[in-house]
């Protein structure tokens, strides 16, 4: 058995790389200013469905973070570029809708790395609320 090593996230030259151990780290790092929104750092709230362009817009997000890396964070509120509350989505087909989008919309291969956290009580997938 191999053991999963935690997946860590480029946040521009000056923050450098970020590797979360638990839901904990994200609240705080929001709260620190540290998952501001930047060239690196898009916050969404939520990733909304249903219509084709929810899918264009996550798409042109996907692709701007492709050219330099960064970080797509969904689950914390954008107050005009900043890291506001964090509220969590549920993470139920999330991944595999962003890994869809991705490969269906955008021209080249982007490279998706995304990881479920279990909740504190082992539940899964969290919500992170």
């Amino acid at each position: 058995m191999t053991e999963q090593r935690p997946s860590s996230a480029y946040l521009g030259p000056e923050k450098g790389r970020w590797t979360p151990h638990a839901w904990s780290d994200v609240v705080e790092a929001a709260a620190g200013g540290l998952l501001d929104e930047s060239h690196w750092v898009d916050l969404k709230q939520e990733l909304p469905a249903g219509k084709r362009t929810h899918n264009t817009e996550l798409a042109q997000d996907l692709a701007s973070l492709a050219v330099d890396g960064g970080l797509l964070v969904v689950g914390i509120e954008d107050h005009d570029s900043r890291a506001g509350n964090v509220c969590g989505v549920e993470l139920a087909r999330l991944a595999d809708r962003v890994d869809q989008v991705a490969r269906d919309t955008t021209v080249g291969s982007i490279g998706l790395s995304g990881r479920r956290r279990a909740c504190a009580d082992g539940a899964s997938p969290c919500t992170g609320r």
